[in-house]
């Protein structure tokens, strides 16, 4: 190999590694979820959530095979986040799809806005960037079609209702 070719594979390389380390940063800074309605409207990065993640529930769904574990934002969490306790949530899916969390659901199960499934990041054909995980295992509900229809997936927005 002779030294131009050299120091052209290492220029190449290290431009590479640049590139790379400014698109890794790019979507851990890009906003998952927005958050409006009766609050301001604020947006949060995948790292922001992340840090906010607070639950875990091991469920299984109709949807998945076996028990699954999914880490995410509770929604108490949430509302305390946004100074709104005690109100109702409104999910949107990147596909306008939306179902409403009722106050009283969140007391009961506090569903969790998942990030994660089994240790990997939600990714959109997989139900991601977030979705609406409830405990049904853990409440035997998992033949409940009113908590599915409240499970959206590929969720980018939440509506905090007023009360």
């Amino acid at each position: 190999m002779t030294q131009s070719h050299k120091k052209r594979s290492t220029h190449f390389l290290l431009i590479a590694t640049v590139f790379l380390a400014l698109l890794a940063s790019r979507v851990e800074a890009t906003p998952m979820l927005t958050i409006s309605g009766d609050v301001a409207k604020q947006t949060l990065t995948r790292e922001q959530l992340i840090q906010l993640a607070d639950r875990t529930i091991k469920t299984q769904t109709p949807w998945t095979e076996g028990e699954q574990v999914f880490l995410g934002v509770s929604a108490q969490k949430l509302l305390e986040t946004v100074n709104k306790p005690a109100h109702s949530l409104k999910a949107y899916a990147l596909n306008d799809y939306w179902a409403t969390i009722p106050r009283d659901d969140i007391k009961k199960y506090n569903p969790i806005f998942a990030i994660k499934n089994n240790g990997d990041w939600m990714r959109v054909r997989d139900k991601g960037p977030i979705w609406v995980i409830y405990p049904l295992s853990a409440f035997s509900q998992l033949e409940n079609e009113v908590l599915h229809s409240r499970m959206a997936w590929q969720v980018n927005r939440v509506e905090v209702l007023k009360e």
